[in-house]
């Protein structure tokens, strides 16, 4: 599928000029993803959407630059570069970390007066949860071994990064950083609400952000609440999407 690299930090999937007049859905990747981690999520929606994905700092083209501060610090920039390309009102998609991102992203929108047409929060915790205590990769004390095997149970390493000693060297640093970034952020919690329809799904073998958690992102928004449960666990997505982008569609037509 055809990308462009609209700034550093985003990059469009199927770019093409007749897409240019498409709703655009704004796709944050999960903690250690790059900007083509979230591919599954790409093809279901770019038909009807112009499907761009952040790339963070640290990988990909962005390999030279130092990781982020924050996770603030990231859905800032994602705003800044929405805004200056005249993409407000997106539908915003974020899995796991990115769903923090995604929920900061949406609150920063709000107070530019550029409101999301909606927010998908996928298997991410509840950010004014706290630090979920069972989510043993936020601990600081893993080796890499231990981590690894974590993430392999998880479905969280891509076959060829787990089988590639210099992919691998460079995964485990990005996912470091990015684990740290999350557990900070849960650790200061964040319980501003959005005024956009919210979307919170999750799968029912996911350990990480058990489907109990769902309910709780209802306290994140004024407007109306949708929950999803999905079979598989914390990467159900990549087993596909049918028809979500469907479902959302209808949604945002429902609320016009």
């Amino acid at each position: 599928m055809k990308q462009v690299h609209l700034t550093k930090g985003l990059l469009e999937f199927g770019a093409a000029p007749e897409r240019e007049g498409l709703p655009v859905a704004l796709i944050f990747p999960f903690a250690g993803g790059g900007g083509h981690s979230m591919n599954e999520w790409v093809v279901e929606f770019a038909p009807a959407w112009r499907t761009v994905v952040v790339q963070y700092p640290g990988r990909g083209r962005r390999q030279a630059e130092p990781f982020a501060r924050s996770l603030r610090e990231l859905a800032y920039a994602a705003v800044r570069d929405l805004l200056s390309l005249g993409m407000s009102a997106p539908l915003l998609i974020g899995h796991s970390m990115g769903a923090l991102i995604a929920h900061c992203t949406a609150t920063e929108l709000q107070r530019h007066g550029a409101s999301p047409q909606l927010l998908l929060a996928s298997a991410g915790h509840p950010p004014h949860r706290g630090v979920p205590l069972s989510d043993v990769p936020l601990s600081v004390d893993l080796t890499d071994a231990e981590l690894i095997e974590t993430l392999d149970a998880r479905g969280g390493i891509h076959p060829q990064v787990r089988q590639e000693r210099a992919l691998l060297d460079l995964f485990l640093p990005q996912l470091r950083a990015d684990l740290g970034l999350v557990r900070e952020h849960l650790r200061r919690g964040n319980s501003a609400a959005v005024s956009c329809p919210l979307l919170a799904m999750g799968a029912r073998g996911d350990e990480v952000s058990p489907p109990a958690e769902l309910p709780h992102w209802s306290a994140l928004t004024t407007g109306e609440f949708t929950q999803r449960t999905w079979e598989g666990g914390h990467f159900y997505f990549q087993h596909g999407l049918d028809g979500l982008a469907g479902e959302v569609g209808d949604m945002l037509q429902k609320h016009g």
